[in-house]
């Protein structure tokens, strides 16, 4: 599965559709760091999955240049503790990726340094991230898990996880 690309290979207005999976190094090490905090047996007593629908759309235009859309979603499965009980439990993990990969050197020429959205239509926000050259899809992926990961997994979800206060600790 073609994970890296230079951005020149990839055809002009042609959605190309891609599927990771967790065979992968790298989707692996997501679920490594996902479960870093669990011992080898509670991690063999849940099923572990990484999935991954991306499609990957090069577009050009003058005041841009080419960039790269990415669209698709992740799915993921792992255990973790409940943090109301700390029994183990399957936390599942599903989310929509929606972004634009703008050249490297934009980034400065547009004043897009401290910006992490991007409106390529009036209604359309999509999250922004940068190529030099070459597309790794990756880290995108990588901080879309981590930017949408659940702080608190519990069974019971009805219930407020009680907020503390730092003076409390």
């Amino acid at each position: 599965m073609k994970d890296k690309f230079f951005i020149k290979g990839l055809p002009l207005n042609a959605p190309t559709s891609y599927l990771y999976d967790e065979k992968l190094d790298w989707a692996q090490n997501i679920l490594n760091e996902l479960t870093e905090e669990l011992n080898k047996e509670e991690r063999k007593s849940y099923s572990e999955s990484f999935s991954a629908d991306i499609e990957i759309t090069r577009k050009s235009n003058g005041s841009l240049g080419e960039f790269v859309i990415l669209s698709g979603s992740i799915q993921i499965k792992y255990p973790v503790h409940d943090v109301k009980t700390f029994e183990m439990m399957q936390e599942v993990q599903e989310t929509e990726v929606n972004a634009i990969v703008l050249d490297k050197n934009l980034e400065k020429t547009l004043e897009l340094e401290d910006e992490t959205t991007y409106y390529l239509d009036v209604d359309e926000e999509l999250d922004l991230y940068f190529y030099d050259r070459k597309l790794d899809i990756a880290p995108i992926l990588h901080e879309y898990v981590f930017l949408n990961k659940n702080p608190y997994p519990t069974m019971s979800p009805s219930e407020e996880v009680p907020f503390i206060e730092e003076d409390d600790l």
